[in-house]
């Protein structure tokens, strides 16, 4: 039994450290002498600046090392070999989905000496074919999105463009001519998708929060599998040894904002020549720092949005004769949502557009209507009238 409990937790910790796969980089490079031969044996440590988190490998016979599933953030690198100064590198960047490749030259030398090298990782994504682009923190910040979602960056990669008719905001959207429904929406490497429609079943609009957005949309690894469009991954900050965070506020009027073709059908806002009156105050704030120095951190945020907006919508209207007919069924101050669907017509009837609805309320499946097409009305009438004698529902209604 205890045999069965091991495989198991081993089978299950294979399984997360494949998905966590997803949200981190890689980090490799070679290593060599002044005369460019591969060094091996040489002793390498990857560490994380903030975090103070360390990692440590040995370059094989052809002088190469490699760090796979790095966490995203800033890094820097030492290398120690037998015979050379040590050396290490500038802080480069780390980010998910991407392979680092940082190629170091040792000096000869006492090990006791160190070399500083500059760090220059490869621009080119040279180790796999994905073509991709990752949105750093600072891009998150600098650039406008209405949306405060910063999934919805993926639309200024090449081979992503705005599917106008599509469902689901700002996660509809093509990627290389693949359908909406193809893209692959992750949070920290964990599925994002909305499995009844399209786009994102979860939303994060505190940028703050966000410390990259990795979108890649042809050629990536297996391990994302499931979908031919984009793969766009969310990466949330971490904490690290300092104590670190944010604080924003934002104010939104719609004074500035252009009108819409569906506002222009709204007299009022015609006539004031802007949209109606509409304010968006957003509070928010980020905290993030340590819980255990060099092992265990935590990050943390918090929005708050007041609104205030009005706008016009539209109510389906039943035909005059429609309306009279009602009005021996349920007279004035019977029913109060009658009376107040009556007060929001005022005397308003409908002339075309007509439709049939079905009585619904268990009764027969057959389809009842007003005369002259009080249909729109009819889900509220037959609802209220629950339990009366059937006569009077045949007295008011045609039954087909």
């Amino acid at each position: 039994m205890n045999r069965i409990v091991r495989v198991a937790i081993a089978t299950c910790a294979v399984v997360l450290g494949v998905r966590g796969q997803t949200s981190r980089g890689t980090v490799t490079g070679l290593v060599t002498d002044p005369s460019t031969a591969v060094v091996g044996s040489a002793r390498v440590e990857v560490r994380n600046i903030a975090a103070g988190v360390s990692r440590s490998a040995v370059t094989n016979g052809a002088g190469i090392y490699r760090f796979d599933a790095v966490d995203p953030g800033s890094y820097e690198i030492s290398i120690d070999a037998a015979g050379f100064k040590t050396a290490k590198t500038s802080p480069f960047d780390v980010a998910a989905a991407q392979v680092a490749s940082v190629d170091i030259k040792l000096e000869l030398g006492e090990r006791q000496t160190t070399v500083d090298i500059t760090a220059e990782s490869a621009q080119l994504q040279t180790d796999s074919p994905v073509r991709s682009a990752t949105l750093d923190s600072k891009q998150i910040d600098d650039l406008p999105f209405v949306t405060r979602n910063p999934a919805s960056l993926a639309l200024i990669v090449p081979g992503v463009s705005t599917s106008r008719f599509g469902v689901g905001g700002v996660g509809s959207f093509s990627s290389d001519g693949a359908r909406n429904r193809s893209n692959n929406f992750l949070i920290d490497g964990t599925e994002n998708n909305d499995i009844s429609v399209e786009g994102q079943a979860f939303t994060i609009t505190l940028p703050d929060l966000v410390q990259e957005t990795s979108v890649q949309t042809t050629n990536f690894d297996a391990e994302f599998g499931r979908a031919g469009g984009a793969v766009v991954n969310v990466i949330t900050k971490s904490g690290g040894n300092e104590f670190h965070g944010t604080a924003s506020w934002l104010l939104d009027v719609t004074n500035d904002d252009a009108i819409t073709n569906t506002e222009r059908l709204n007299a009022a806002v015609l006539l004031r020549g802007r949209p109606l009156p509409g304010t968006d105050n957003i509070w928010a704030g980020t905290l993030g720092g340590p819980i255990v120095h060099n092992r265990t951190f935590f990050y943390a945020g918090f929005q708050e949005n007041h609104q205030l907006s009005s706008g016009s919508g539209t109510l389906p209207a039943p035909p005059g004769r429609g309306l009279g007919d009602t009005e021996p069924v349920v007279p004035a101050g019977r029913q109060s949502r009658v009376d107040l669907y009556r007060q929001v017509l005022a005397g308003t009837t409908a002339t075309a557009q007509f439709a049939d609805i079905a009585l619904g309320n268990g009764r027969s499946s057959r389809v009842a209507t007003i005369q002259r097409g009080f249909q729109p009305f009819l889900p509220q009438y037959t609802a209220l009238s629950h339990g009366w004698p059937r006569h009077i529902l045949r007295r008011r209604c045609r039954v087909i």
